[in-house]
């Protein structure tokens, strides 16, 4: 793999998995209030003392107003680059991260990632878009008797990227996407889907988390070139959900709990 294009994949990566997990929370619970003290009623032997008055807190300006109603000045966020110019700034945005040493070259990151969302909310795999991000090292089996199973070694193929994505800071990267929104859902109407790009994050993540974690043999068919799940089940999974469960179940655990992570950063709106 050219190493030009590993920031783009990590992007893209998190378009694939890094959505909102609108997991269900707690109920928080008040504490109890604190009993009132008692007040004392006046035996008449000392006269009574008036209430006491707080004085209201005076600025060097002097406004006595306290500080909750005095007016706040909010910082503007600037102005978001043009969708075609997009791609040097949303470098330098995630320009602390620890992200492999690259020099990446423009390719409308965004445009992509949108596709990629897209696509994977209707459990599409995009291919075409995610060509370069492989993984190019053959699919390995192994056959057991006259039986065919996924070979463990096949999931450690994935084993580089799910390391870079949880390098990734989640609440960083919430961040990221919600400033990305308006760009997003440019390049969405683009190409005649104006879609609000929430409804698709939350589209995205209910497959991360439907994607089952199997912790054994998995057994293959082959009636032709290529190998199918001999889980019928399995087989008709979407094909977005059955790239995720090649990673093996190690690895979807893992993004499924990054995903987890992130939703406390990326609430429902």
């Amino acid at each position: 793999m050219q190493p030009v294009y590993r920031v783009g994949i990590v992007l893209l990566l998190c378009a694939l998995v890094v959505v909102g997990f609108f997991a269900m929370q707690p109920a928080k619970v008040m504490p109890e209030a604190s009993p009132l003290p008692a007040v004392l009623e006046p035996t008449g032997d000392e006269p009574p003392r008036a209430d006491p008055v707080a004085a209201e807190p005076v600025d060097q300006m002097g406004d006595a107003r306290p500080d909750s109603t005095r007016p706040q000045e909010s910082i503007p966020m600037p102005p978001l680059p043009r969708l075609q110019d997009s791609d040097a700034w949303l470098l330098e945005q995630v320009a602390n991260w620890s992200l492999p040493a690259v020099v990446l070259q423009p390719s409308d990151l965004i445009a992509r990632a949108s596709v990629v969302l897209l696509n994977a909310a209707a459990g599409q795999m995009p291919r075409r878009q995610l060509a370069f991000l492989g993984p190019f090292e053959a699919y390995s089996v192994r056959e057991i008797g006259e039986k065919i199973f996924v070979d463990p070694v096949s999931y450690l193929r994935f084993e580089l990227w799910i390391d870079v994505l949880e390098s990734i800071p989640p609440a960083e990267l919430a961040a990221i996407l919600r400033r990305v929104q308006p760009l997003v859902e440019q390049a969405l109407e683009e190409v005649g889907e104006p879609v609000d790009m929430a409804a698709l994050v939350h589209a995205v993540v209910q497959r991360v988390h439907q994607v089952p974690v199997i912790d054994k043999d998995i057994e293959l068919l082959r009636p032709s070139v290529i190998y199918i799940y001999a889980d019928a089940e399995l087989e008709a999974l979407p094909s977005f959900e059955k790239q995720l469960l090649r990673m093996g179940p190690q690895r979807v655990s893992r993004v499924q709990s990054y995903v987890a992570q992130f939703a406390a950063a990326y609430p429902a709106p």
